[in-house]
């Protein structure tokens, strides 16, 4: 979830929400998705570490206190076990959006060319290619204002989330 964010602040992913026949070359389209799987290949063992983290940390009880009252897997997933690994969950994920947010050489080698940039492709653009460094110096202040929010979020919403 966290690579759909990192890619919808390229401004190239309005393609995404266009109507196939509206896109120029089809393959655009395909590049996006290859993109945000590899996006998604590449960070799923961080999110998948921090919610086990945060289910080890789940007291066992809880979940037969819960089947002894009678609730199927179904309520006790969503009563007991979401609201407990819920700072887990929210860990991971912003840990997965700050990884990919200045993700660099995935989107450029898997995405297509001029459609598919993220914004650390498009400061490198903008200053090595255009020599627009006040353009690039713009971007890189903006994305380390994004890591910064970010990482703050992380660890005032998930305290405690990765404690052993």
């Amino acid at each position: 979830m966290s690579n759909v964010f990192s890619l919808l602040l390229a401004r190239e992913a309005r393609l995404l929400f266009r109507r196939p026949a509206e896109l120029a070359n089809p393959l655009v389209f395909f590049a996006i998705v290859i993109a945000l799987f590899a996006l998604a290949v590449g960070t799923f063992p961080f999110m998948v570490v921090s919610i086990a983290t945060a289910l080890q940390n789940v007291e066992v009880t809880l979940e037969e206190a819960a089947a002894a009252l009678g609730a199927n897997g179904w309520h006790t997933f969503t009563r007991v076990l979401l609201p407990m690994t819920s700072s887990g969950i929210l860990a991971g994920s912003l840990l997965c959006f700050g990884w990919n947010l200045g993700v660099y050489i995935v989107p450029l080698l898997l995405g297509a060319q001029g459609d598919t940039r993220v914004l650390a492709v498009t400061m490198y653009i903008r200053g090595v290619i255009n020599n627009d460094y006040g353009m690039a110096a713009a971007q890189g202040i903006i994305l380390m204002v994004l890591a910064t929010v970010v990482t703050y979020i992380s660890l005032r919403f998930s305290r405690g989330a990765l404690a052993s």
